[in-house]
């Protein structure tokens, strides 16, 4: 039955590729990949496995409501625009976006203790991290990332203590922030989820290749950063990422200098 399913979906593309305008296949071809499948497609390179497509689509709410017919169409679809963004996915370069809000706390230095900024994550247990859960088939993938750890109690040294203080709303009082982070997964297993309640759960660690903590200044409105850090293995890409795009090119005359 699967070897018939998957031959009647090749011939249906075929058709399709052969009998659709150029103009129309752009927009039955849809590219778009949303953060939440830029997540899976980063378990699945960390896993070493290609994506699981029919598992994905198959038990999505999306394929559940549609006619026969429809699930057809829309399996090949879907197995086109995911096949095609996950081919086109950098797990090196293409991190996984996190925003997460938090408690900051700045303590100034005192009675030969280094002046410290703290975090405190909202709606979670003391002392434990939190996970981000990214929906996939009928369960989640759960995204752990233990380096958090390392920025929850920043001791601050005379440099970085004089420019953070200059900047937090507070001493010695909670003030809300928000950090900013891009990981990049490095362990997973697709073949050994764990389940719960009938609930699949896929686990896999995240590094830390950048992470920013700010607050919105209640007087400008703006958002201010009070610190950052890029690991040296996503430096080169974060700077190219993030260049003026004016800077990215050379200007015209500088073609003709020796």
């Amino acid at each position: 039955m699967g070897f018939f399913i998957h031959n009647t979906i090749t011939i249906f593309i075929i058709i399709i590729i052969s009998v659709v305008p150029a103009k129309a296949q752009q927009d039955f071809f849809d590219t778009t990949i949303t953060p939440n499948e830029k997540a899976v497609f980063a378990f699945f390179r960390a896993a070493d496995t290609p994506p699981d497509y029919d598992f994905w689509l198959k038990s999505s709410k999306n394929f559940d409501g549609l006619s026969e017919k429809k699930q057809e169409e829309y399996l090949v679809k879907e197995m086109l625009r995911l096949g095609h963004g996950y081919g086109n996915f950098n797990a090196e370069k293409d991190l996984i976006k996190l925003k997460i809000d938090a408690l900051g706390r700045y303590e100034e230095a005192k009675n030969n203790k280094q002046a410290q900024m703290t975090l405190d994550f909202f709606n979670n247990e003391k002392n434990k991290l939190p996970s981000f859960d990214y929906p996939f088939g009928a369960g989640f993938i759960t995204l752990n990332v233990d380096q958090l750890n390392h920025f929850i109690n920043l001791k601050l040294n005379k440099e970085n203590d004089d420019i953070v203080r200059e900047k937090v709303p507070y001493f010695n009082d909670n003030f809300d922030t928000t950090l900013e982070v891009h990981v990049k997964a490095i362990t997973a297993k697709y073949d050994e989820p764990i389940i719960k309640n009938g609930i699949h759960r896929w686990i896999m660690l995240g590094e830390i290749g950048y992470i920013r903590c700010e607050y919105v200044s209640l007087y400008t409105h703006q958002r201010v950063t009070l610190w950052e850090y890029i690991a040296p293995w996503h430096e080169e890409t974060y700077v190219q990422k993030t260049i003026p795009e004016e800077e990215k090119y050379p200007h015209p005359y500088d073609l003709y200098k020796d």
